[in-house]
């Protein structure tokens, strides 16, 4: 090899390596170059969650593919849900989400710069389902979380529409229609408006002489859906469905929410300027542990089936992902989730 040539290759070189480094340290701050103007702009990202997951993601009708480094996985190419996709430039675009045997999903979602748009909890639904068709305009529909069953509200009334059979009940008359509705998570139970109402028989069980008026924050169990818990004088109670005994889990003051998770308590508690998160054994009601965590008046638990906690601050638009019992707890924040 001449010397000119080796001259040529070093100059090259040193050509691609400042050019490709700073566009690369950009990239992973979150900068892209928007070829349509010809600038460097700050990106946002976009993050999906189905049930079930695996949905193929197409975003202007472009299907999102993984990085170079992940082509080789047996998994393929695509990126599928759930997923985070990041470095998107500013703007609309036409979110497009596909799963073989279930129906597409589609809607225009807003990217805005150094933010993070949340799609989660996105139920596909399967093609082979019965239609729902009512005589009346339906007002509102919550889903069981699995996905067989809907209770549904409209002008003549309220019930339960069996997914799965095609089967409707109306339950309840227009007149008494609940504002509040918690699915236990087996489907069997539903919680509203101070009563208790068992999906397979219709049956409502009231609760106005059990459960004073004043508690809040109602919540089912997970290891058994016959266990309704609730705050009451920042005292958290679990409601035994079956014989309709109450016992004290906890006693934290200032509670303000919190979430039942497999075997533990989970709940935050706000003194003056001080924000905590208490970790309660069940069983014991002993506590486990107390995390600090940054101060605000409006934390909300999101998601409880997933490993880590999801909390969510609604005055920041902070997203926590939280491992309770890890030495570091904090193990990721999203900003700007809106």
């Amino acid at each position: 090899m001449s010397k000119r040539t080796r001259t040529i290759l070093f100059l090259a070189f040193v050509f691609l390596f400042f050019t490709i480094t700073p566009m690369t340290i950009l990239y992973a701050a979150g900068y892209k170059f928007d070829l349509n103007n010809l600038s460097l702009k700050k990106t946002g990202a976009l993050i999906i969650e189905t049930e079930p997951e695996g949905a193929r993601i197409y975003l202007d009708n472009k299907p999102q593919r993984k990085s170079f480094t992940q082509i080789l996985s047996k998994e393929g190419n695509l990126i599928k849900t759930p997923a985070k996709i990041k470095n998107l430039l500013p703007g609309d675009y036409a979110v497009r989400l596909e799963l073989d045997g279930y129906w597409n999903w589609e809607k225009k979602l807003k990217i805005t710069a150094n933010q993070t748009t949340f799609v989660e909890d996105l139920l596909l639904f399967k093609k082979n389902i019965p239609v729902l068709s009512f005589a009346s305009e339906i007002k509102e529909i919550i889903l069981s979380p699995d996905g067989e069953k809907a209770f549904y509200k409209n002008d003549t009334g309220s019930g339960i529409y069996d997914i799965k059979n095609g089967e409707q009940k109306n339950i309840i008359a227009s007149n008494t229609i609940p504002e509040t509705i918690i699915w236990s998570d087996d489907g069997s139970k539903i919680y509203m408006d101070g009563s208790i109402l068992l999906a397979e028989t219709g049956e409502i069980i009231t609760l106005d002489k059990t459960i004073p008026a004043s508690a809040t924050g109602f919540s089912w169990g997970v290891s058994s859906n016959n266990l309704l818990y609730f705050i009451l004088n920042n005292e958290i109670k679990e409601l035994n469905t079956t014989n309709l005994s109450i016992r004290s889990v906890a006693s934290i003051p200032d509670t303000k929410s919190f979430l039942v998770k497999k075997d533990n308590l989970y709940l935050i508690a706000q003194k003056d300027l001080a924000t905590s998160l208490h970790i309660i054994n069940l069983s014991s009601g002993s506590q486990v542990r107390k995390v600090d965590i940054p101060s605000s008046p409006d934390y909300q638990f999101i998601g409880r089936e997933r490993d880590l906690l999801n909390l969510y601050d609604n005055n920041r638009h902070i997203l926590y992902f939280i491992d309770p019992l890890s030495i570091s707890p904090l193990k990721e924040t999203i900003n700007d989730v809106r």
